[in-house]
């Protein structure tokens, strides 16, 4: 990192590079499972699917490191579960395990950081200068401007945005219902999350933090997730005979925020086909008494109230 700096700087460009301490720590868990104070790992290669490469194990050890090195902070008590992409479980590690695990990575990366200490000199010092006004620190606990969130159909989800504070930024810390999600880049102003559960009121929170990991603003929402909203109860059924033995059902369409998809038919109570108009026409219904339901049912699988019951002329065979 030194080496690189010294680079940045014969450039005219004053960098400070920071190094997530992976290897190290790394080398620190090897160390405590040969040592035998890891709880169920006796042997390094537990860490490892094969002379190479890590396994679940391992993966969420240096997943640890990671998160110590950029926020700033440790990661214990956090989830013993790892997560694929679309939120399925990959694997779950006994909760003394994962604990040992975070406790070890901030143990390192924030020894590790306290030891680096300040770089020694590369550069020749600078001329004293005159004093000047000491500036303001960075303002904390403020609150991101114009924070909105709305539902977002497509994906069940919900289509976070906000305005940046005047602070450069480093990164953002996104949370949905007090658990956090996702890091964000400090250059962002919108965010959505997808996949959540439909019918209740998330809180979802950004943080915006500055490149010394300061807390410079943050906000919080709520919103529902997707499409939540049902169609309106189709009205105005009517019913009459279509042909010898057939029964034609008419209604009055129904209202939705997006897109009607189809009409259920019930036919004595039960569900019976589903038409994409709102006309049906029962050619061989049961001989005597028939009753019909309408239900609307829109893209994202909201379905309406039943319609009023309505009597069928009795057909007679």
């Amino acid at each position: 990192a030194l080496e690189a700096e010294e680079l940045f700087r014969q450039q005219g460009d004053n960098v400070d590079i920071e190094v997530i301490p992976a290897n190290f720590a790394l080398k620190q868990l090897i160390k405590a499972i040969e040592l035998g104070e890891v709880p169920g790992l006796s042997q390094r290669t537990e860490i490892f699917s094969d002379s190479v490469h890590m396994n679940e194990v391992g993966n969420y050890f240096i997943a640890c490191v990671i998160y110590s090195a950029i926020f700033s902070q440790s990661p214990e008590h956090a989830t013993a579960q790892i997560e694929g992409f679309y939120g399925d479980t990959l694997a779950e590690l006994p909760q003394d395990l994962a604990y040992y695990l975070q406790s070890l990575a901030w143990e390192v990366v924030s020894g590790y950081v306290q030891n680096a200490g300040d770089h020694n000199q590369t550069t020749p010092p600078t001329e004293p200068t005159e004093p000047t006004e000491p500036t303001e620190p960075a303002n904390t606990n403020n609150s991101l401007e114009n924070m909105t969130a709305t539902p977002y159909a497509p994906t069940w989800g919900i289509s976070i945005q906000w305005t940046a504070p005047e602070q450069q930024l480093q990164y953002y810390k996104l949370s949905l219902n007090d658990t956090l999600v996702t890091a964000l880049s400090g250059d962002t102003q919108s965010h959505t999350l997808s996949w959540l559960e439909l019918g209740i009121s998330h809180l979802i929170k950004v943080e915006a933090y500055d490149f010394e990991h300061n807390l410079v603003a943050e906000g919080q929402v709520r919103s529902l997730a997707g499409d939540s909203e049902v169609p309106s109860q189709p009205q105005a059924i009517s019913v009459r005979r279509s042909g010898d033995f057939g029964l034609q059902l008419d209604w009055q369409s129904s209202t939705d925020n997006n897109e009607i998809k189809h009409y259920v038919i019930f036919r004595n109570g039960e569900a019976y086909t589903h038409v994409d108009n709102n006309s049906f026409i029962d050619t061989w219904p049961p001989a005597g008494q028939n009753y019909y339901q309408i239900q609307a049912v829109d893209l994202y699988e909201n379905k309406s109230q039943l319609s009023a019951l309505v009597a069928a002329p009795v057909i007679s065979y």
